[in-house]
C-alpha cells in the first residue's frame, strides 16, 4: 500500500475547481492511504471524507504542528511515496521537494517534480493547470467525469 498526498491549501473557488481532480487522484490509487494537506478554513470540506486523512497547513502560525515548518518536519518524517501538488506555490514547493517523495507530481515543469508538463504555463497557454497535472501522469483529460448534453 502506497502513502500519497495531495497539497491543495487556499482560495475556496480553487479548490472546488479541483475536486474533480482530487477524485481522479484517489480513483487512480484504490486501496492507498490517501491525505490531503490544506488550510483551516477547508478542514471541514474535506474532514468526513471517507477516502482522505485531513492534515492542516497554517501559514499564520510561527511554531507548532500546523506551521510551514511543522508540516516541513511532518511530510518528511511520513514518507510519502507520491505527492501532488495542486497548488504550486512555493510553500506546496517547498513541502513537495522535503518530502523526497520518489514520485513527485506538479503543474510546472521545474527540478522538484518527477513529473510535470513539458512546457511552462503561461497566459497564453492554451488549456488550464489540470489539465496540464493531467499531462504530468499521462491521463486522459478528466475522462471519469460525466459529460452534459
Amino acid at each position: 500500500m502506497k502513502k500519497v498526498l495531495i497539497i491543495k491549501m487556499s482560495a475556496l473557488g480553487d479548490l472546488f475547481m479541483a475536486l474533480p481532480q482530487i477524485d481522479a487522484i484517489i480513483a487512480q490509487h484504490p486501496g492507498d492511504e490517501m491525505w490531503i494537506m490544506t488550510s483551516p478554513p477547508f478542514r471541514e470540506i474535506f474532514s468526513d471524507h471517507p477516502l482522505l486523512k485531513t492534515v492542516i497547513l497554517d501559514r499564520n502560525k510561527k511554531f507548532g504542528t500546523e506551521s510551514r515548518m511543522g508540516r516541513i518536519l511532518w511530510v518528511r518524517r511520513e514518507k510519502f511515496d507520491e505527492v501532488y501538488d495542486l497548488q504550486g506555490n512555493k510553500t506546496s514547493r517547498l513541502l513537495t521537494l522535503f518530502s523526497a517523495a520518489p514520485r513527485r507530481i506538479g503543474s510546472q515543469p521545474m527540478k522538484i517534480y518527477t513529473h510535470s508538463p513539458t512546457a511552462p504555463y503561461t497566459s497564453e497557454s492554451r488549456y488550464n493547470v489540470f489539465k496540464r497535472l493531467n499531462e504530468s501522469w499521462c491521463l486522459p483529460v478528466l475522462s471519469l467525469l460525466p459529460r452534459t448534453a
